[in-house]
């Protein structure tokens, strides 16, 4: 099994990585992916029991992992979504704070109601700010002066075909895509706390996928005490006030 997401083969998005780390210490971060919902009125995208969502789990998914790969999971999110312009079975925009054990705040918002695309990460740290988007980066000092700029044409096709030897260049290694599907439950994980809190209206913690395992699997074979367990299984990814809190979650770890 392997999870191929694009976003970690941009070349400027994995550059990037090293230049945030000379930006001190990291403080806080802005990301945004905002496009128009033309594509989402048709095809499997405008049918919720196939896509399982709207702007969290089918575009956010993209950006979430992309932070994860920068930051690690955060510890607690808070997630409200805005009134539906298009259709009311999805969320259409949303915004989310997240929060991290190192004191470290993010916000990400994201929306397929906007005239425009865009998709941009702007963080900040004691030593300066990047903003990072797929085709462009750029470092600031303190003072806000530009002092890099790298540009890189034909992003997109770049990253599919770094997808694809990448994805040859590992067949069979075990480690590879345990590290992958591990990175993906933690974004489930993330994105699952995001619906809860947009159900809810309340923050969320984030399960780590260690937690995840052992409500999954009890020691000794043993139901907690507190009766309450995830097992895996594909589940109702809708969000909407017709479905009970738990069965709200994106992840396919399901409340019982």
């Amino acid at each position: 099994m392997r999870l191929c997401v694009q976003r970690q083969h941009y070349p400027l998005y994995s550059y990037g990585r090293d230049v945030v780390d000379d930006i001190g210490n990291l403080r806080h971060f802005r990301a945004t992916y905002q496009l128009n919902a033309a594509a989402y009125s048709s095809g499997w995208r405008s049918m919720p029991e196939m896509a399982g969502g709207g702007a969290v789990i089918d575009m956010g998914y993209h950006s979430i992992d992309m932070l994860h790969s920068y930051f690690g999971p955060p510890s607690r999110v808070f997630a409200v979504a805005a009134p539906g312009m298009i259709r009311g079975d999805v969320e259409e925009t949303v915004s989310v704070t997240l929060e991290y054990e190192n004191g470290r705040v993010g916000s990400l918002f994201l929306s397929l109601c906007e005239p425009h695309k865009n998709e941009e990460l702007i963080v900040a740290g004691s030593a300066g700010a990047v903003r990072l988007r797929r085709d462009s980066l750029q470092r600031f000092n303190t003072k806000g002066d530009l002092m890099q700029t790298f540009t890189h044409e034909g992003a997109s096709s770049s990253a599919v075909i770094r997808t694809l030897v990448d994805f040859v260049a590992h067949l069979g290694d075990g480690d590879v895509a345990g590290d992958e599907v591990k990175r993906g439950l933690e974004v489930m994980s993330t994105i699952d706390a995001i619906y809860r809190s947009m159900s809810t209206k309340q923050p969320q913690s984030v399960p780590s996928v260690e937690q995840l395992r052992s409500m999954s699997r009890p020691a000794g074979g043993q139901e907690p005490t507190n009766g309450v367990r995830y097992r895996f299984q594909p589940s109702q990814r809708r969000y909407g006030s017709d479905l009970p809190p738990c069965r709200r979650a994106a992840t396919p770890w399901t409340l019982q």
